[in-house]
């Protein structure tokens, strides 16, 4: 038994929502709690998707990207001069964007370098594949990709 932390009513656990994988638990309001406060704010047209479109669309938030992707070119000339000549090359008709290398997949493809000094030397990969590629090769060690 728990009590809703909305109307105080103490009901079974199974009235309230489970938290998910990062927080293990109940929900503090209960089921028919939670339900009118997103009645509520859908009829007032909050909902998260119109919060995010926001957010994404807010001088902010345009700010805070440009500045993390100042830092990330500073930090990373070389791969940004790879990328750029790819672009080009493309662009140019030099190059031509293949389907993914693994599975064929349609998904637009990734240039995917090993050795950035040899721009044009590129595999495709679907960005599953190259999200992989990268954590076999040990660049993104924090990224953990569902096999």
């Amino acid at each position: 038994m728990k009590t809703c932390t909305t109307c105080g009513v103490r009901q079974p656990d199974s009235e309230f929502y489970l938290n998910g994988k990062r927080a293990p638990g109940r929900k503090p309001s209960c089921k028919t709690c939670m339900r009118a406060y997103r009645r509520g704010r859908t009829a007032a047209g909050l909902t998260q998707a119109l919060d995010r479109a926001r957010y994404a669309r807010s001088a902010h938030h345009r700010a805070k990207v440009a500045a993390q992707t100042r830092k990330w070119k500073a930090r990373n000339p070389e791969k940004v001069e790879a990328e750029n000549i790819v672009a080009a090359a493309i662009k140019h008709g030099a190059l031509t964007r293949q389907p993914c290398e693994v599975d064929g997949c349609a998904t637009r493809a990734h240039a995917h370098h090993a050795d950035y000094a040899e721009a044009l030397e590129v595999r495709w990969l679907c960005p599953l594949h190259h999200a992989r590629q990268h954590v076999a090769e040990g660049r993104l060690d924090h990224l953990r990709v569902a096999s």
